[in-house]
Formats: C-alpha cells, sequence, structure tokens
C-alpha cells in the first residue's frame, strides 16, 4: 500500500519503503511484487525478473540466455553479532533449564568450548546424534542409524557427534554399548550433561568455530521450531543457523503408512546447504536490491517455502527450496546499469561485497557479488 502511493512526487520515498522490507520480509508475496513493478515503471526504474540462483549462489535468468548475473553473497556475520548470538543462546537455556542446571550452564559451554577449541581442526560437521538416530524410527532412538550417517561421512569429512546424556545410558555389553565405546575411544562424541538442550551446543559449536573462520556443517533435519520463541534472537541468527545445516534422506523399499511405524534404512544422501540466505540483498552504493519471491509453479505459500510440502513439515532439500524461489533485480539507479557485454539484458554489477560488518568477496567468474544485509529493526 505504501509503494502505492509512493509515485509522482512521492517517488523518491519509494526508495525508503523498500530499504524498510528488507528487516521484516523475507520472501515477497505475489501482491507485493506486482507493487514494486508499478512503482518502478512510474520512476523509469529497469527491473529484471524471473531471475533463478543456483546453488552455488549464481543467479541466472529465466531464459537461460544471459547467463550469470551475480553471485549472492556467502551469508557471515560479525564479531559483534557471533557474540551477542552466544550470550543469547547461554541466557536462554539458563532461562528453561531446570534449577538444578541453571547454575551449571555457562560452565557447562565453557566445557564444551574447551572440548572444541582442543579439536577445531578435526571438525568439518557436527552431527545432531539425536535427529539423526530417530530419523524415520518410529519414536525410538537407533545408534545403529546414527553409526551409519556418522561412518558413511567420516570418509570424506571430519566429524565428530553431539549426543545427549540421557541417549548415553545403554545396557553394558550391548551392540549399542559397543558404538558408544568406540565413538568415545576416538573422541568423536561430546556427551551434554541432562537438563540442558543439546541442540544448544551444536549451535554453539557452529557460532564459536565461525569465529575461527571456518564453515562447519551441522548434520541434521531440525527446523528449529523450538527456537523461534526466543526473542533475543533476530532473523540474522536463523539465517546463520539455516545456511550451515545439512540435511538427509533415507533410502528404503519398505512403505511408511505413518510417522509411528519404525522404517530400516538401507543408506543415506546428503545434502549441504547453499551459502546465501534467502532475503532482500542490497547493492553497494545504493544501486538496487534484489528481492526473492515464490516462482509460479510453486503452489506453496511463503511460510511453507521450507517445508517438504504444505502438509509434510519434513526439511525441504535444498535444490527444491532453490526452485521454488525466483529473484528480481531492482536498479535504482535512474537508468538501467550498462552491461560489460553484447547482452544488453545483463547489468553490470562488478562489485564487493560486505555482509554485515565484514567485507568480504564472492566471485563467479567475472562476475562479483553484492549487498549490505541490514539489520532487522526489531518488531
Amino acid at each position: 500500500s505504501l509503494l502505492d502511493i509512493c509515485r509522482g512526487e512521492m517517488w523518491e520515498r519509494g526508495k525508503q519503503v523498500l530499504g524498510d522490507i528488507q528487516g521484516y520480509v523475507q520472501v515477497l508475496d505475489t501482491l507485493t511484487l506486482q507493487s514494486i513493478k508499478n512503482w518502478s515503471k512510474s520512476g523509469n526504474i529497469h527491473l529484471q525478473t524471473d531471475l533463478k540462483a543456483l546453488i552455488t549462489g549464481e543467479l541466472k535468468s529465466g531464459d537461460s540466455k544471459s547467463g550469470v548475473v551475480c553471485c549472492l553473497p556467502e551469508f557471515k556475520i560479525s564479531e559483534e553479532e557471533r557474540r551477542r548470538y552466544t550470550k543469547a543462546l547461554i541466557d536462554h537455556q539458563k532461562k528453561i533449564s531446570p534449577t538444578r542446571v541453571k547454575d551449571r550452564v555457562e560452565g557447562e559451554f565453557e566445557s564444551w568450548r574447551q572440548w572444541i577449541e582442543k579439536r577445531a581442526n578435526e571438525i568439518e560437521i557436527l552431527i545432531d546424534t539425536a535427529n539423526c538416530g530417530f530419523y524415520m524410527n518410529g519414536g525410538e532412538f537407533s545408534y545403529f542409524q546414527a553409526n551409519m550417517m556418522f561412518s558413511t561421512l567420516s570418509k570424506r569429512y571430519k566429524v565428530k557427534l553431539v549426543l545427549s546424556q540421557t541417549r548415553a545410558k545403554v545396557e553394558h555389553g550391548s551392540p549399542e554399548s559397543k558404538i558408544l565405546d568406540d565413538w568415545k575411544s576416538s573422541e568423536s562424541v561430546y556427551i551434554t550433561p541432562t537438563g540442558m538442550n543439546d541442540d544448544a551446543f551444536w549451535m554453539y559449536g557452529a557460532l564459536w568455530l565461525s569465529g575461527l573462520g571456518k564453515r562447519i556443517l551441522i548434520l541434521s533435519n531440525d527446523l528449529l521450531r523450538d527456537h523461534h520463541l526466543n526473542t533475543s534472537y533476530d532473523k540474522g541468527f536463523f539465517f546463520f543457523m539455516t545456511s550451515h545445516l545439512m540435511r538427509f534422506r533415507g533410502a528404503t523399499n519398505q512403505h511408511r503408512k505413518n510417522k509411528k511405524r519404525k522404517i530400516q534404512c538401507d543408506s543415506f544422501s546428503f545434502f549441504p546447504p547453499f551459502p546465501y540466505s534467502i532475503q532482500p540483498h542490497f547493492l553497494p552504493s545504493n544501486q538496487g536490491i534484489l528481492f526473492p519471491y515464490m516462482a509460479e509453479s510453486s503452489s506453496l505459500l511463503e511460510k511453507d517455502l521450507y517445508k517438504h510440502t504444505e502438509t509434510d513439515s519434513t526439511p525441504a532439500l535444498p535444490e527444491t527450496i532453490a526452485n521454488r524461489i525466483r529473484w528480481a533485480l531492482l536498479n535504482l539507479t535512474s537508468e538501467p546499469m550498462k552491461s560489460t557485454t553484447n547482452d544488453s539484458n545483463k547489468p553490470n554489477i562488478n562489485t564487493t561485497t560486505s555482509t554485515s560488518s565484514n567485507n568480504t568477496s564472492a566471485t563467479s567468474g567475472s562476475a562479483k557479488s553484492l549487498g549490505k544485509r541490514k539489520r532487522d529493526p526489531g518488531t
């Protein structure tokens, strides 16, 4: 509605409206995209739509003839944000932990920090062991399933497991105890204390290791729904976490009629995340904005973007998510950007990206990345 009235003499006010959108909107709906189209026409501004992002972050036009337009920047957080998110994570654990545990929360996280600091060069993937062990297992935890994933990934990556003390109580001499002993003897598992959320430990690990410049992955199908109620986090926290989550699927010949039925998976496939975040990205020097919107071929609403289907909350694979999204490139200069090639439809975005307070560059071919990520104003 604001964009619809920001035409003519109020056209410049529309730029501020678009700038504010980034703090509140992740993916545009059809009506908002149409309002941007109408507003851009009233100011003779070039708007290129139907751009598709590959897993690598390369943007290509819908007809695939224009080639790479630009690269979405890898999502990064500043040192200040990393400290703030870490503190919010610890404070939230103090708030939700039982009384007998509250006084030990900081000490437990310090023990975890020392453990990963000592093994920082040995960690490329942290496994959310509970999430992997419960996957399609009828509500029962399976050491064998978690170990199958661990063994498969260990052939290519440096892998550690995060396991709750509750799951570490196994019968002595059982096959499960043999697996656990193997994990312990190889220093591949960290046991989190009873009374604390084990998810908080792999989240903390991802945040802490990012401070060393390491981009580790978290093997989990967790949608982070348990953590959205923590108002200490802003959108940047969830963008950071989702850009580090490696999803998985199990292969089986059995049919699963309902979630309570236990299914034996014969093998697993793993799907690394794309490094960029699906949100509006600003071009440097106020040149323009990239907006994601739901593709016409997608029948889902924006709120279901990350779900497998509207009724199935299993996380969608990264490639599926990328196919559901198209990007619109809005040039805020008075004239369409000049092209460095013979293709007049391809804007020249030969710029350096700055995400948060970091100054980084991500390139693909001769195209450089873009965009300063504006902070969430906090609602």
